[in-house]
């Protein structure tokens, strides 16, 4: 007995060693290969189901790729595939991490540069870039007219100093007056102008990124509008409407207002085909109607006179009398 035991359980260390020894896909081949248990008889006594909705819906198909001739599954195929995409799944992985650092980062910028758009506004600026030239020229003024401090009265030239201090970092005209009496005419004149074109400068560059703000922003509009619906754009007098659109309304004419005004001409396109067809189809039951009652021979073949006879008393037939004289030619 115990020699018996000792053997079996050689036999299945043994078994167990050459599994270990297979491959991946030789283990699933000789898996797959081998005979089914028989079933026990709870087993047979199990009631066979067929599988539901939700466990059909469930059941991925296998690509073709991965099928061999007999419609067998290719295992080989399959692990070669997974094994070459496993690398691509851990790199998607960072790639996401990475995204979601990103848009973390553009969050946080978005709310700064927000916090300064509301602290110049509350400022009485029109923007952020507004308050910041702004102090820009100030800073200009006030290293400007240090430079003439040493041509003042030492009395004088500690509060003139403090003046520009404070003017330099809070900017009004109030203070500028203050500082102008202190120097002579000219500086007056040579600081203002110099303050002037620096004034000049910013204004012209607000100017031009503005037009290219505005005009990336039509080029956007029109690049996404020929994309949903290039269609109409091979349509002449939809394209002239399109451009004098954008001319009236410049930048304030969105891709979201281009897309109301798009549906709506492919609605009106659609519903006149539709009339058309309609009509069409009416013209062509009325000119089959025509063409049958042009064949009645009895009406073509009478006699002129006979004609001329039937045109001259129709509207004193009454109408029992009229469907009696279609009869007899019908």
């Amino acid at each position: 007995m115990d020699t018996e035991l000792e053997n079996t359980t050689v036999t299945d260390n043994a078994d167990n060693s050459a599994s270990d020894g297979l491959g991946l896909d030789e283990q699933i081949e000789k898996a797959l290969d081998e005979p089914a248990s028989e079933p026990t008889e709870a087993e047979q006594e199990e009631v066979v189901t067929e599988p539901g909705k939700n466990e059909q819906d469930n059941i991925i198909e296998c690509p073709e790729k991965f099928k061999n001739e007999d419609g067998s599954i290719n295992i080989k195929n399959l692990i070669k595939s997974y094994t070459g995409l496993e690398p691509l799944i851990n790199q998607k992985s960072s790639w996401e991490k990475e995204r979601a650092e990103l848009l973390k980062y553009k969050e946080r910028l978005e709310a700064l540069d927000k916090q300064k758009e509301d602290n110049a506004k509350q400022a009485g600026f029109n923007s952020a870039l507004d308050m910041q030239q702004t102090y820009e020229v100030a800073q200009y003024e006030a290293n400007e007219y240090l430079k003439y401090l040493q041509y003042l009265d030492d009395e004088a030239r500690e509060n003139v100093q403090n003046l520009l201090y404070r003017y330099a970092n809070n900017p009004s005209e109030k203070l500028m007056r203050e500082i102008e009496v202190e120097f002579a005419p000219d500086v007056n004149k040579r600081i203002a102008v110099q303050a002037d074109r620096m004034r000049t400068k910013f204004e012209q560059d607000r100017q031009t990124m503005a037009e290219t703000t505005r005009l990336t922003n039509i080029e956007d509009v029109i690049s996404k509008s020929v994309d949903a619906h290039n269609e109409l754009f091979n349509y002449e007098p939809f394209k002239n409407m399109f451009v004098n659109t954008l001319h009236r309304f410049g930048d304030n004419f969105t891709f979201e207002d281009a897309q109301v005004l798009m549906n709506t001409i492919v609605e009106l396109k659609s519903a006149f085909e539709e009339e058309f067809k309609k009509n069409s189809a009416s013209n062509e039951a009325n000119k089959l109607a025509t063409d049958k009652l042009a064949s009645i021979s009895g009406l073509n073949s009478a006699p002129a006179s006979r004609q001329q006879m039937d045109r001259v008393d129709l509207n004193k037939l009454s109408n029992v009398q009229l469907d009696k004289l279609l009869d007899k030619y019908i």
